[in-house]
């Protein structure tokens, strides 16, 4: 398989993710759409920009589900857990391809994009030994991550 080279270093996970959230302040305000935070500090070892395209291609997916949903909230928890930190991000639109091949390769539910962003941030988390799940919750669409916190 295809593995991408990790340009580790320790990196605030907090101030990652509100960084990329701030990249989506405008999309979330013109389309009215609610972002909760709750994160936990913690310092995580990881590839920065690479950790970046996994928050920024599932934030994006979020905005573009939401879009024309009745309710409008994304909510983005983050927490140690064990030897893990987990990253929820969660979207109201409650859409979700019941299906394996949500992270292959090229397997899309939008008109347009080949959904490449999913396959590329499981390789990505994967690269990290971590995890990266899809699934429903109470009419939530959840994707949650999980990273090592050591190498």
């Amino acid at each position: 398989g295809i593995k991408p080279r990790l340009h580790l270093a320790f990196v605030s996970i907090k101030e990652l993710i509100k960084e990329v959230v701030e990249q989506f302040k405008e999309v979330m305000a013109h389309r009215e759409i609610r972002c909760e935070l709750d994160l936990e500090e913690q310092r995580v070892c990881l590839d920065r920009e690479r950790i970046k395209v996994v928050l920024v291609n599932l934030i994006k997916n979020a905005c573009e589900a939401l879009e024309v949903a009745k309710k409008k909230e994304l909510k983005i928890l983050g927490k140690g857990q064990g030897n893990f930190y987990q990253i929820f991000i969660m979207d109201s639109a409650g859409k979700l391809p019941e299906s394996e091949e949500l992270f292959r390769p090229f397997f899309t539910s939008k008109e347009t994009g080949f959904g490449v962003g999913l396959f590329i941030s499981k390789l990505i988390v994967e690269a990290h030994k971590g995890k990266i799940t899809a699934y429903k919750d109470k009419g939530y669409t959840i994707f949650k991550l999980q990273i090592p916190l050591f190498e």
